[in-house]
C-alpha cells in the first residue's frame, strides 16, 4: 500500500506515480497534477493530465485516491502510455483553421485561447491522433457556439468537436430578431427584492433551491465547489425554445408559447444547466458520443434528485419527467424527456445494444442519455425494463442513495472520455466505497446497468459459435455498425501459446478476447485497437478453460476470416544444431514457436534470424516459451539480421519465438552450438 501525506506534497506524489504509472504503461514525467479534491471523509482525489512529446493528450487522465491516513487505495483513468503517436505536422494550422470555421462567416477563432498542437484520444482504434486544437466562437443557425475543434495535423480531417455549451433541448429553433447579447441588463442580485418579472423572479428562486440541494446533500459550495457566483440571463432571443450553460452563466429562452414556456421558470431546467457546470468543473466529460450522453444524463439525474429532495424524497412520475412544468403549455401530462420510459419522447434510447451510433446530436448526447437515465431510475425505484428489453430485476435503493452513488462516481472517478461501461464500473466502485463491497446497494447498481444492457454476458439468447483450434471460419459479415457476434474456444491444459486472429475482407471489424466470460466494449483481456480487419491476440501459457471472442463491427464488414488456435508445449517444432529453417513467412503479429534441447558442456549457443522481405522479430528464453514481455534475449534490431548469443548455455530446453512485426517472407532461422574448446 502506497502512502501519501495530507497536502499531496510534490516528492510524495511522484514516489507514488513511480510505483503505479508502469501499470498503465505510463512514464511519471508525462503526468502533471491538475486538481486535488477532498471529499467528506477527508479522502484526497488527485487528477493527473497526461502529456506526450510535450503535448497534452486530450481525454487522458490518471486518478489517485488517497484515504485520510495517506494511503493510496485506488487508481483509475483513461491515460495509457502504449498508444502510437505520430509527430510530424503535415497539415498546417492555417488550413486547419479554415476547416474548423467552415463556411459560417459568423464564426471566428477566439483570441482568449490560442490554437495549439495536441494529441487526441479518439474512439477509433487508431491510437492517438496529432491534432490542431482550435477554439471557435460565434453563432451558427441562430445558436451561440463555443467549442474546441480538433483537426488532424496529418491529413486535415475533422476528428472531434467538443462543445463548451451544453443545451437542455435537442432542437435548433432560433430567431435573430433581437436579444442575443449577454450578459444583458442586470435585474436582480442577492438579497434584492422581487422585480415582478416572473422569469427573473422564478429563476432567482430556482437558483437558491439548486444551490441548497447541492450544499445540503453534498456539501458543495456552488458549481465549482468554491462559492462561485451563480449567473443567469433570461429572456434570451425571441421565441427561443432552449436553455444552455455557456461556460460562465446559464441562459434561458422565453419559449414560443407552443412547444414550451419560459425555460428559466422550471426547476428541472435550472438544475440541469447548473449541473453541466458541475460536470465541467469535475470530470469535464466530452460533449460527444457516450461521454456526452453521460454528461446530459448527469444533469437529468441531478434534476430528478433535487426535485425529489424538495418533496421529502418522493418518487412519483413527475420526479422522472423533465421540464414538465413548462413543456407544451396547452397540453397537460407530458414532458420534454421521461427518465422512467425514455422512448416515450420519440427520440431517446433506453437499451445499450440499441443506442444511436452516428454523428447527429453530437453523437446522440441527448438520445442516448435515456440509457443511463433509466438505469438511475431503476436503481432508485426498483423494477424491470419498461419495454421488457431485458428480464433483469432491479432491487430499488431509493433516490437519495442512488444520487449519492452517481454524484461520487461523477465527481471522483469519471474522466473526460468515460463511456457507459466505465460508468458502470465507477458507479459500482462508488457504491462499494459508500455502502460496502458486499452491500445490497452495490448489487443493485450492477442490476440497474444490466437491465439497460450495459455490461454482463449479454442477452441469454446471444448465439455463441464454437471454434475448433486451427480451423478458421470464413466469410463472416455484419451489415450494421456496432453489431456483435460471439465465439468460444475450449483451451486444454498444457498450452504454450494461444492465438486469435481476424483477417481479410472489407470494412472494419474489432476483435475482443476474454477468458471465462464474454468480452464487452469495456471488459476484455485483449483488444488490439487496429483499423481494418487484420487483428490478432496472443497469450503465453494461457489458463485452461473457455476463451470467448467478440467481433464488433466498428463499421459494416464482410468476407472476414476468424481463427483461434493453440500450440501444446510438446508440439513446439524442433530446432536442430546447424540446420537452417527456410524460407519462413508470416503475417503481422503472427507467432511461430521452436524448441531446441541443448546438451551439457557447450561453450556457445548462437541463434540467428535473417530477414528476407519484411520485418520479423526474434525472442529466445530458456526453460519455457518466451512472450512479448518475458524473454532472455530480444535483439530489437532494425537490420536484416537479429542474433542472440549465449555463452556456456544451460543444459535443457531453449525456446524460440519468431513474431511478425509486419508481414515477412523468405526469412531464415538457424541455431548453432559450439563446444567449450572453441571459445577463445
Amino acid at each position: 500500500m502506497s502512502s501519501l501525506a495530507a497536502g499531496a506534497q510534490h516528492d510524495e506524489v511522484h514516489a507514488v506515480l513511480n510505483a503505479l504509472a508502469p501499470s498503465f504503461r505510463l512514464v511519471p514525467r508525462e503526468l502533471s497534477l491538475h486538481r486535488v479534491t477532498v471529499d467528506e471523509w477527508g479522502h484526497q482525489h488527485l487528477r493527473f493530465r497526461q502529456q506526450k512529446d510535450g503535448r497534452e493528450v486530450i481525454g487522458s487522465e490518471l486518478l489517485l485516491h488517497v484515504d485520510a491516513e495517506g494511503n493510496v487505495y485506488a487508481a483509475n483513468g483513461s491515460a495509457r502510455g502504449d498508444l502510437e503517436a505520430p509527430r510530424r505536422v503535415l497539415f498546417p494550422l492555417e488550413a486547419a483553421v479554415r476547416v474548423a470555421l467552415g463556411d459560417a462567416r459568423s464564426l471566428r477563432v477566439t483570441a482568449s485561447r490560442d490554437p495549439r498542437l495536441v494529441y487526441l484520444r479518439t474512439e477509433t482504434p487508431d491510437g492517438l491522433r496529432l491534432a490542431h486544437e482550435i477554439p471557435v466562437e460565434g453563432v451558427r443557425a441562430g445558436l451561440p457556439v463555443d467549442e474546441l475543434v480538433y483537426i488532424s495535423a496529418e491529413d486535415g480531417l475533422l476528428l472531434a468537436t467538443h462543445s463548451r455549451i451544453h443545451t437542455v433541448l435537442d432542437r435548433a429553433i432560433s430567431s435573430a430578431e433581437n436579444g442575443i447579447s449577454v450578459p444583458g441588463v442586470f435585474r436582480r442580485g442577492e438579497g434584492q427584492p422581487a422585480t415582478e418579472d416572473s422569469h427573473v423572479d422564478l429563476q432567482y428562486e430556482h437558483l437558491k433551491t439548486t444551490y441548497d440541494c447541492y450544499q445540503q446533500n453534498f456539501r458543495r459550495d456552488s458549481y465549482d465547489g468554491a462559492g462561485a457566483q451563480l449567473k443567469s440571463t433570461v429572456h434570451y432571443d425571441v421565441g427561443h425554445v432552449n436553455a444552455f450553460w455557456n461556460g460562465t452563466r446559464m441562459i434561458f429562452g422565453d419559449g414560443d408559447g407552443v412547444l414550451s414556456g419560459p425555460l428559466g421558470e422550471d426547476l428541472d431546467v435550472t438544475v440541469h444547466e447548473l449541473t453541466h457546470a458541475v460536470t465541467g468543473s469535475e470530470s469535464g466529460l466530452f460533449y460527444t458520443n457516450e461521454s456526452g450522453a453521460l454528461n446530459e444524463s448527469l444533469s437529468d439525474i441531478a434534476a430528478a434528485f433535487c426535485a425529489s429532495w424538495t418533496r421529502r424524497w418522493e418518487m412519483d412520475a413527475e420526479v422522472w419527467w423533465m421540464a414538465d412544468h413548462i413543456w407544451t403549455p396547452a397540453t397537460k401530462g407530458d414532458a420534454m424527456r421521461y427518465m422512467d420510459d425514455p422512448t416515450r419522447d420519440g427520440t431517446s434510447r433506453d437499451y445499450f445494444p440499441e443506442r444511436y451510433v452516428g454523428t447527429d446530436d453530437n453523437g446522440g448526447v441527448h438520445w442516448n442519455s435515456g440509457i443511463p437515465n433509466l438505469a438511475f431510475k431503476l436503481l432508485a425505484t426498483g423494477g424491470t425494463h419498461p419495454r421488457a428489453k431485458s428480464s433483469q430485476q432491479v432491487d430499488g435503493i431509493g433516490i437519495e442513495k442512488a444520487g449519492r452513488i452517481f454524484y461520487r462516481a461523477a465527481t471522483i472517478l469519471f474522466t473526460p472520455a468515460t463511456d457507459f461501461l466505465q460508468a458502470k464500473t465507477y458507479t459500482e466502485q462508488a457504491a462499494a466505497e459508500l455502502y460496502g463491497a458486499g452491500s445490497a446497494e452495490k448489487a443493485s447498481v450492477t442490476q440497474a446497468w444490466l437491465a439497460v444492457g450495459v455490461g454482463g454476458l449479454g442477452s441469454p439468447t446471444t448465439p455463441v459459435a464454437e471454434l475448433v483450434s486451427g480451423k478458421p471460419l470464413d466469410g463472416l459479415k455484419d451489415d450494421t455498425a456496432g453489431g456483435t457476434r460471439y465465439y468460444s474456444l475450449q483451451v486444454p491444459a498444457g498450452v504454450s501459446h494461444l492465438f486469435f486472429e481476424t483477417s481479410g475482407g472489407d470494412g472494419d471489424v474489432d476483435l475482443h478476447v476474454q477468458r471465462s466470460e464474454q468480452p464487452t466494449l469495456g471488459t476484455y483481456d485483449c483488444r488490439p485497437y487496429q483499423s481494418g480487419n487484420d487483428e490478432s491476440c496472443s497469450f503465453h501459457e494461457p489458463a485452461e478453460g473457455t476463451w470467448y471472442v467478440m467481433l464488433r463491427g466498428y463499421s459494416a464488414y464482410s468476407g472476414v476470416r476468424l481463427e483461434g488456435r493453440y500450440v501444446l508445449k510438446e508440439d513446439a517444432t524442433e530446432l536442430r544444431d546447424g540446420v537452417p529453417l527456410k524460407p519462413l513467412s508470416g503475417a503481422e503479429d503472427s507467432q511461430r514457436h521452436w524448441r531446441m534441447d541443448v546438451p551439457a558442456g557447450k561453450g556457445l549457443l548462437s541463434i540467428t534470424l535473417r530477414n528476407g522481405v519484411g520485418d520479423a522479430d526474434l525472442y529466445v528464453k530458456f526453460g519455457a516459451a518466451p512472450s512479448l514481455t518475458d524473454y532472455d534475449c530480444r535483439p530489437y534490431s532494425a537490420e536484416q539480421e537479429e542474433r542472440c548469443p549465449f555463452s556456456q548455455p544451460a543444459e535443457g530446453p531453449w525456446h524460440v519465438i519468431v513474431v511478425g512485426y509486419g508481414t515477412y517472407s523468405n526469412a531464415t532461422l538457424e541455431a548453432v552450438l559450439s563446444p567449450a574448446t572453441a571459445l577463445p
